[in-house]
């Protein structure tokens, strides 16, 4: 009786272990209550499930073997430059503890997304949460400075709040997922189009061109393969107006979408590839390093665009892995849901970001926006056929 128990809780406690991490990136307030979720939660709820996570890496498709294998080598080719080359082998990105929590939150992800009814349960609750962190965060943030008079901020996730690149990009995330989310209850879906207004809302008083433009280019990516799209796009598109509107009548932007430039991106990137020398260009240096102010002028914390942090960090071996892994993963998932959000991430890293396989030990986005939908969609089409999604499913749950 009490082992019969404990295999029924064991996997509802990863569920909860798993998805509370990914819901987590909008309704914890900080890196240090996400870090404490995974430390107290995620890794000992793996540890009871240690059995279900052997079988599932036991029992492998072929088909998708090799691709596991080169994500893998991505991971540890990441730990040895990070403990060789910058001497460290445990606490920075890339290191021992990235390298257990990536096992372990991917262990988990990985028998979720195999599951039909669980990778459904986690998108929606991941939508869930992004729509009602930034309902939170709008008001707020517009009680407490006005209209327009900033750009919008996440404020939920903790005072200040995120800056507002930040804010788009999880705003976008979440509108990602409402897009390509199920719909199969009259009351759900109410919910889902009044979250999807108010995440166009949130996207648009962000004013991210980044998190913009990866939003539109997973939309049209979506489109391209699902013509029965559009009843659901006119929600965000409504709320993206309504922002719009609301300005023109009561204050001017102030940060304007144009004016901006590229806001020293170019500097920032050419500083960074001026740093790479030698060995550096093979094996990277094992970190991302920040750029003093002397630099440029102002602190500058990452290369603000996650492909070249990857060749900084991790050199052209580590380089090529990465984008090994994601095209290999986005031409077999390409039909599948997960393969817009996807594109939607694959864009964002060109505008920001650090590391895309790296969590630097605490919460990071990137692995969000990229990692998540990979590994999830991976796991679902590499399923057992009793678990695993038809195109007919695909198409019946993602419409």
């Amino acid at each position: 009786m009490g082992q019969s128990a404990s295999l029924r809780v064991a996997p509802l406690l990863l569920w909860i272990a798993v998805t509370g991490w990914v819901a987590g990136y909008w309704l914890f307030k900080g890196r240090y209550e996400q870090a404490s979720w995974y430390l107290w939660v995620l890794l000992p709820v793996s540890l009871w499930n240690g059995r279900r996570i052997l079988d599932l890496w036991l029992g492998v498709p072929r088909e998708w073997r090799g691709w596991w294998v080169l994500f893998w080598s991505l991971i540890i080719w990441q730990f040895l430059v990070t403990g060789f080359r910058a001497g460290n082998w445990w606490n920075e990105s890339g290191a021992g503890k990235d390298a257990l929590l990536i096992f372990a939150l991917v262990s988990g992800m990985a028998i979720i997304g195999s599951d039909d009814k669980g990778r459904h349960r986690l998108w929606d609750s991941a939508f869930a949460a992004g729509s009602i962190a930034v309902l939170l965060s709008l008001f707020a943030f517009h009680s407490e400075i006005g209209m327009n008079e900033e750009r919008f901020r996440l404020c939920w996730r903790g005072l200040p709040g995120f800056d507002a690149v930040t804010t788009g990009i999880f705003t976008g995330m979440a509108l990602m997922i409402g897009l390509m989310g199920a719909t199969e209850s009259r009351w759900w879906s109410a919910f889902v189009r009044v979250a999807l207004a108010l995440l166009g809302f949130g996207l648009a008083a962000s004013e991210s061109r980044g998190a913009l433009l990866a939003v539109s280019a997973g939309i049209a990516w979506w489109l391209l393969k699902n013509h029965r799209f559009w009843s659901k796009l006119v929600w965000p598109l409504f709320g993206f107006a309504a922002y719009w509107i609301l300005v023109a009548f009561v204050g001017q932007g102030r940060s304007g979408l144009v004016e901006r430039g590229s806001s020293g991106r170019f500097d920032i990137y050419q500083s960074y590839l001026s740093q790479i020398t030698g060995y550096d260009w093979i094996f990277g240096k094992g970190r991302i390093w920040m750029l003093p102010e002397s630099v440029l002028g102002w602190l500058v914390h990452h290369p603000h665009n996650a492909y070249l942090g990857q060749l900084a960090g991790y050199g052209m071996i580590g380089f090529i892995l990465m984008l090994a892994t994601l095209s290999w993963a986005f031409v077999k998932l390409r039909k599948s849901p997960e393969a817009a959000i996807l594109v939607f991430g694959m864009v964002t890293l060109l505008f920001d970001g650090g590391m895309v396989f790296s969590m630097y030990s605490t919460a990071r986005w990137e692995a969000l926006v990229v990692m998540v939908p990979l590994v999830l969609g991976v796991a679902g089409r590499g399923a057992k056929p009793e678990n695993a999604f038809s195109s007919h499913r695909d198409d019946a749950w993602f419409t």
